[in-house]
């Protein structure tokens, strides 16, 4: 069961953001949805290179513990939305890549609000320390499996980690310059600005009784 739900998960993630972000018209989960379009394009570009480059290293896998997408009975093969952008090699692990430049993604995406969070209560604050650990602990976990699986070696999944952490801050970067900071604002924070950075008066001169 654990095997069929990791290879359910990276078409289950790109469907599901694509869908809620649709249904409920939410521009970070569309920017997210995006995002995972941009890194899927990235992980084959980075595949592309690195298979020209050592062909023997990046052969496709046919480890089936490797192969990501839903089970079909007719073909007895994986049907995944992920093949659209060709087959994935070894190098870099599609689903690791993917998820690894999630995480990258949105820690950086709240770490852009740190000084919102940090004028905020306590609570704010331990979800970020939280968000962080689970983060780090999910991917250490996921690296473990696929390590164990065969699907990887320890410097070649260390890499696609690197890679897909990499490309989830610089994306997130571009989302937020090009895009406005809304465009990353998962959780609905508000934008504080500080009015003396701005030069503008902190206080305001209420009308006397004789002026509109």
């Amino acid at each position: 069961m654990f095997d069929t739900l990791l290879a359910y998960m990276p078409d289950s993630i790109i469907l599901g953001t694509g869908i809620f972000g649709l249904l409920t018209l939410s521009a970070p989960l569309m920017f997210l949805f995006l995002f995972e379009l941009e890194a899927l394009f990235a992980q084959r570009l980075i595949a592309g290179g690195a298979q020209s480059v050592f062909p023997s290293l990046t052969a496709p896998d046919t480890n089936m513990k490797c192969k990501e997408g839903y089970y079909s009975n007719a073909t007895r093969d994986r049907v995944s939305l992920l093949k659209l952008f060709g087959e994935s090699g070894s190098f870099p692990v599609r689903p690791l890549f993917l998820i690894s430049g999630l995480f990258g993604y949105l820690m950086s995406s709240l770490l852009a609000f740190q000084e919102v969070i940090r004028n905020l209560d306590n609570d704010f604050q331990l979800r970020l320390t939280l968000a962080g650990a689970g983060s780090v602990l999910t991917l250490v976990l996921l690296y473990v499996y696929y390590m164990k699986a065969g699907c990887t070696t320890f410097f070649s999944g260390m890499t696609t980690v690197f890679f897909g952490l990499v490309i989830g801050a610089a994306c997130m970067a571009l989302h937020k310059m090009f895009f406005g900071i809304e465009s990353i604002n998962f959780l609905g924070l508000p934008t504080l600005v500080s009015k003396a950075e701005k030069g503008s008066p902190l206080y305001v001169c209420a009308p006397t009784a004789g002026q509109q």
